[in-house]
């Protein structure tokens, strides 16, 4: 019996570091205790931009201020916001947040619903900051992305920034892990007078010198899946963990230097 409880001891203590501890300062996302080892992995606990201004945890039903557009399904799974959508544009936008400048991030990940079909077209998933006021968006020329993906490049990060009147500025990353196939990652951006920085995983990626000008107008976060005119799709979900947003008022304890997107024009303005 001795020797049966020695080995329960020495297998409890071998388990026990891989639960999350508590760490951080006090107050750290939002709670006294500080942050858990799996949330010190995103830009909002690395860069220091607590406390958060608003948050969602998608508890219960969908959020009155998640607003569903478009075909497909808008609805809460175990504490996820989860869009589906099986033919045509489907996003939900938060309808309740918008500000022209900030720190917004996600926790998401997004998933084929079936193995993949040559005769299926994949939707593309895109997260990004879109004007309030549609008459503002100028055909998508007024915009900043935290993501853009297509499982055809599983690997691949895609963002950007749109300006009038035809700017037009587009980075990517590598992930060590695929963007899809229910894999989990962190999105975020950092809308700043000068300059817009973007962050995978808890990472800046890209850092783009940008005068307040270029957003004048108040900015939501929209999350979509954006099908191709005249194609049939490949079933497809995206799931958010969470959502939250944070001012500028408390500067980042890290910097945020990184290489500049690349810079062109926007032909679709209009």
């Amino acid at each position: 019996m001795r020797r049966r409880l020695i080995v329960l001891g020495l297998l409890l203590a071998a388990l026990l570091p891989l639960a999350p501890a508590t760490a951080g300062t006090p107050g750290a996302c939002g709670r006294a205790s500080g942050c858990t080892a799996f949330e010190l992995i995103h830009a909002g606990s690395t860069y220091g931009w607590y406390p958060v201004a608003q948050r969602f945890e998608f508890k219960g039903g969908v959020p009155a201020q998640w607003q569903h557009l478009g075909r497909g399904t808008l609805t809460t799974t175990h504490g996820m916001l989860t869009l589906q959508g099986r033919r045509g544009d489907i996003s939900t936008v938060w309808t309740g947040n918008p500000r022209r400048q900030g720190r917004w991030e996600v926790r998401m990940r997004t998933h084929r619903l079936q193995a993949a079909r040559t005769d299926l077209t994949d939707y593309r998933v895109r997260v990004a900051l879109v004007p309030t006021r549609p008459q503002d968006e100028h055909c998508g020329a007024q915009q900043v992305a935290l993501l853009d993906y297509s499982p055809t490049s599983p690997r691949s990060a895609a963002f950007s920034v749109r300006a009038l009147p035809d700017l037009a500025f587009d980075a990517s990353t590598t992930t060590a892990r695929t963007v899809g196939g229910d894999q989990w990652h962190e999105f975020a951006v950092e809308v700043a007078p000068d300059h817009v920085s973007w962050f995978v995983d808890a990472r800046v990626v890209a850092t783009q010198p940008t005068p307040a000008a270029l957003f004048a107008v108040p900015l939501r976060m929209q999350v979509s899946l954006v099908s191709t005119p005249g194609a049939s799709m490949q079933p497809t979900r995206v799931q958010l963990d969470w959502a939250r947003y944070w001012t500028l008022r408390k500067p980042g304890k890290l910097p945020v230097d990184a290489p500049a997107p690349t810079a062109s024009t926007y032909a679709g303005a209009c």
